[in-house]
């Protein structure tokens, strides 16, 4: 049986959300399916512009709502979904994900309402999940139990799918080209300086490198999020050694020039714990070294076959890049993680999508996020009239 699929998505971003929305897109459609395309980031834009627009899966003409990723794609898929069967992809863990957000100076009651308002309805509304690995499907699990869907795996799916090896239509080569072990120790940063992103612990192990062998860094990415990258760019940027060259759309003249990626973890969230690294894969698919901190499932996993140096200090981390013991072929890597075989569980699903059955926790919410919406459109409706606005010009 082949589906209309509306995929909801970020397409336009940078990183996961984009790898993860193209992973889903090439798979479902190898399949045989049709794909329509639901960009959250527009969707999003359009709603607070005008609160009474949501295209339904009818306006779409879609049978089911697929999400590729986790905030926004969240929202706007639960609000389209109908009736339909939905899919929810659920990476990582979106409440340790806020306690990141928290950890790096975010309002804990802004993020505990943000969390419940987009994230109890999806828990309560989708057939189906998706994570990113074995530790956030359990944790997925508690939080399901938690609003009373107290089924198993034979009416509610839960399928851990991994990040997928960057194959055809990646911006990286499998293999390095030129001899990366002579001269200066060549270090990459990648990916968006985040909230879990220990730029302190970086910067720190990036010192004591330099002060032992000639080292040279090459940061692509970095702003984006509420990181530390402003704080880290101060502190490196009368380093002739360290060059920031921004978001690039094709990095590979930059990467094939590095040697070692470097990624570490701050010690005070618990998003390592539940999440993973798309970088070490791209990494180590663009022929790197990867250096990262010990403690996702994907690096444990890594480790273990020697693929990359999983650290847990700044001494170990100093010695693993300045080790220039050329990294294993990453075919293994390549088949474990083959897009196609991590998807399976998805495309299973998508063969005979059905609604999970009813229960007494949804009801209430569905009807508390429709009471939220209607209060929205009512309050942008009295913001436009013409009294509203007077009267804020009397305030001031």
């Amino acid at each position: 049986m082949s589906c209309r699929v509306a995929l909801v998505g970020e397409p336009r971003a940078t990183g996961f959300a984009a790898a993860r929305f193209r992973h889903f897109r090439s798979v479902i459609e190898g399949a045989g399916h049709e794909v329509l395309t639901v960009d959250a980031g527009a969707e999003s834009a359009n709603r607070a512009e005008s609160a009474d627009r949501a295209e339904s899966p009818d306006q779409l003409g879609a049978d089911v709502v697929v999400s590729a990723g986790v905030y926004g794609p969240t929202e706007v898929a639960v609000r389209i979904a109908g009736e339909r069967p939905l899919w929810l992809d659920w990476p990582g863990d979106p409440f340790a994900d806020g306690q990141a957000v928290v950890a790096r100076g975010g309002d804990p009651l802004r993020v505990a309402e943000d969390c419940a308002r987009v994230f109890l309805p999806a828990l309560a509304r989708a057939d189906a999940f998706s994570t990113i690995g074995d530790v956030s499907a359990h944790t997925l699990i508690g939080q399901l139990g938690m609003l009373g869907r107290w089924v198993g795996p034979d009416q509610l799916t839960i399928a851990t799918i991994p990040i997928a090896w960057p194959g055809s239509g990646a911006t990286l080569t499998a293999t390095g080209g030129a001899d990366r072990t002579s001269g200066p120790v060549r270090v990459l940063l990648s990916g968006s300086f985040n909230t879990w992103f220990d730029d302190d612990a970086v910067a720190a192990v990036l010192e004591g490198a330099m002060e032992r062998s000639p080292v040279e860094v090459d940061v692509t990415g970095g702003p984006g999020q509420p990181g530390g990258y402003a704080r880290f760019v101060e502190r490196f940027k009368a380093t002739g050694a360290v060059r920031f060259h921004g978001w690039l759309p094709d990095p590979r003249a930059v990467t094939e020039a590095c040697e070692v990626l470097l990624t570490l973890d701050r010690r005070d969230v618990w998003e390592p714990l539940c999440g993973s690294r798309t970088r070490v894969l791209t990494g180590r698919a663009s022929g790197l070294r990867v250096v990262a901190s010990a403690g996702p499932q994907l690096i444990t996993e890594l480790a273990a076959r020697g693929q990359v140096r999983a650290v847990t200090s700044t001494e170990a981390a100093i010695a693993a890049i300045l080790d220039r013991t050329p990294p294993p072929d990453p075919a293994w890597i390549a088949e474990r993680y083959d897009p196609v075989t991590v998807a399976r569980p998805l495309l299973a699903w998508l063969r005979s999508p059905r609604r999970a059955p009813g229960f007494l926790v949804e009801r209430p919410l569905e009807l508390a996020l429709r009471g939220r919406e209607r209060a929205e459109r009512e309050l942008a409706a009295l913001r436009r009239t013409w009294a509203f606005r007077l009267g804020r010009l009397g305030r001031r």
